[in-house]
């Protein structure tokens, strides 16, 4: 029995020592996941409205971009991209240089969908999903995007009313982006399995190599924002919550 442990240990050792890494761009964070993503996955980022989610996907991308020199393309489903190039300019992120430099792209469904013009990438049928995700596959392909933020998953679902149909489309989607091995990040408001709230993300959940959530937590008189790993493929986790800061140079996990 002994040596079935040491050999499983020995395995285990083996496997992680054979996964690549995706460096999170977030300070602190990379040392509770074992050195970042694993390459090639599909990570779902869950959280409350004003947490940080946003400020995680954009940081994600443009340090990934501006260090390590990975092309990333952010989909945006009800934001416009100048609002986030905007919220970028809060922590002096310029991701309009690397727009121009063919390192970080918007791919704009939010004109889309009232029909205003936009300078990004921009989706011919944005109430179509089938559309959305050959049109998102397309340009990660062209543009060697190596790098995939998608705010959010209830925005690009929003027409589907088939929770059948919106549970195909997410398991499509995931697969996808893990045979082209781009490390993406979903994003969704936070949602309550209990009550069946955003019943399609549950697939999400299943289906994602990751699960991050943020969420608010009272402290004293005032409200902290906090975050759980609670799940990541291939990496050992503490399961316990840490506090994230919001800094002048963006997300920071406080250990």
């Amino acid at each position: 029995m002994r040596l079935n442990r040491l050999f499983a240990r020995s395995c285990w050792g083996i496997v992680l020592a054979k996964i690549a890494r995706v460096p999170t761009g977030i300070p602190n964070l990379d040392g509770l996941i074992d050195g970042g993503f694993p390459r090639g996955s599909v990570i779902l980022l869950t959280g409350d409205p004003g947490v940080g989610k946003t400020i995680f996907g954009l940081q994600y991308l443009y340090v990934g971009a501006l260090e390590y020199g990975e092309p990333g393309l952010y989909l945006t489903a009800e934001e416009f991209p100048e609002e986030l190039k905007l919220t970028a300019q809060q922590f002096n992120w310029d991701v309009m240089s690397l727009e121009e430099s063919g390192k970080f792209y918007f791919l704009d469904l939010a004109s889309g969908r009232i029909r205003l013009p936009s300078k990004a990438l921009t989706s011919k049928a944005p109430f179509d999903p089938d559309t959305v995700l050959v049109e998102l596959l397309d340009a990660v392909r062209k543009m060697g995007i190596q790098r995939v933020v998608v705010d959010s998953l209830p925005g690009v679902l929003l027409t589907i009313d088939d929770a059948r149909v919106a549970r195909r489309f997410l398991h499509r989607m995931i697969s996808a982006m893990k045979i082209l091995r781009t490390t993406t990040l979903l994003i969704s408001e936070s949602y309550d399995g209990a009550t069946n709230a955003y019943p399609h993300l549950l697939s999400g959940e299943f289906l994602s190599s990751g699960l991050i959530r943020m969420y608010f937590e009272r402290e004293g008189e005032k409200l902290v924002r906090k975050m759980l790993i609670q799940k990541m493929r291939y990496t050992p986790l503490n399961l316990r919550p840490y506090t994230v800061e919001i800094t002048s140079h963006g997300l920071v996990v406080i250990v």
